[in-house]
C-alpha cells in the first residue's frame, strides 16, 4: 500500500523472518554477497524489518565447520524463545 506522501508501506509489520542461506565459496555479509542484502530489501519492502540470518557459508572449503557454525546460530536463536 502507499502512504499519503506517496511512499510505499509494507503490510507485514511486526513480523519476523528467518533466512537460512548456504554458500559454497562466497562469504556472506561481504561485498561479493548479493543474495542477503537483496532478500533483506525485498522483506523490508513487504514490511518485515526483523530479519534473522543463519548462514553456512564457504561450505566448499570446510563443510563440517560451516554446518557446526550454522547449528550454533540456530541454537542461539532457539534460546531466545
Amino acid at each position: 500500500s502507499f502512504q499519503p506522501n506517496g511512499r510505499s508501506a509494507g503490510l507485514l509489520k511486526n513480523k519476523k523472518a528467518y533466512l537460512v542461506i548456504t554458500s559454497g565459496g562466497t562469504t556472506l555479509n561481504r561485498n561479493e554477497d548479493l543474495l542477503t542484502p537483496g532478500l533483506r530489501l525485498m522483506l523490508n519492502f513487504c514490511g518485515i524489518e526483523k530479519v534473522e540470518v543463519v548462514r553456512a557459508d564457504q561450505m566448499s572449503f570446510d563443510y563440517e565447520k560451516a554446518i557446526k557454525e550454522a547449528e550454533k546460530q540456530i541454537e542461539n536463536l532457539s534460546n531466545r524463545f
